[in-house]
């Protein structure tokens, strides 16, 4: 993406912000099902029950901290043609625009909210041996991305990259 991680707004200047769209109920039947509405309206959208309500508002309020675990997430989906920029606004991420682009700004937080499910996923191992999985990641599938988050150790202050490779670089240094 051309733009930076961001969270409750997006600036075009500095005197220039607009707050973002985050996860609507219709991400919310993409995510959960029509389990999690009383009512559902012709448009995709529906009445939210209250329990999926509080866990949309919950996570929509984490995001004004950062998008970064959609943005990681969705620029692998496009790297690996699993989603097109195309559908967003432009023919390349390069050339997506955050700004007035409520769509891209709901998709990114769709993403975003995917990490509450990832605990199978997760890799919690020191990090040599977190190191070592994401070399042999990349010796086993070269032109895979992998969505990947670093936290302090009491797992708070953390941020979403996206690995592409690992560069040894000598003496113990490694390139993410």
């Amino acid at each position: 993406f051309s733009f930076e991680n961001y969270g409750s707004q997006v600036c075009s200047s500095y005197w220039s912000c607009d707050s973002v769209q985050n996860l609507t109920s219709v991400e919310m039947r993409r995510m959960f099902g029509d389990q999690v509405c009383k009512t559902v309206y012709s448009d995709g959208s529906c009445d939210l029950l209250r329990v999926a309500s509080s866990w949309m508002g919950e996570v929509n309020q984490t995001m004004a901290g950062g998008h970064c675990e959609g943005m990681a997430v969705l620029s692998s989906l496009f790297f690996s043609d699993l989603a097109d920029p195309k559908d967003y606004g432009a023919t390349k991420t390069s050339s997506l625009k955050l700004t007035g682009n409520p769509k891209l700004q709901r998709e990114l937080a769709y993403w975003f909210a995917t990490q509450w499910f990832m605990d199978g996923h997760l890799i919690e191992n020191d990090p040599t041996t977190q190191l070592k999985i994401l070399i042999q990641a990349f010796q086993d599938d070269p032109d895979r991305t992998i969505p990947i988050g670093i936290y302090k150790r009491n797992m708070t202050g953390g941020h979403a990259i996206t690995a592409y490779a690992v560069e040894d670089r000598g003496n113990g240094t490694y390139w993410i």
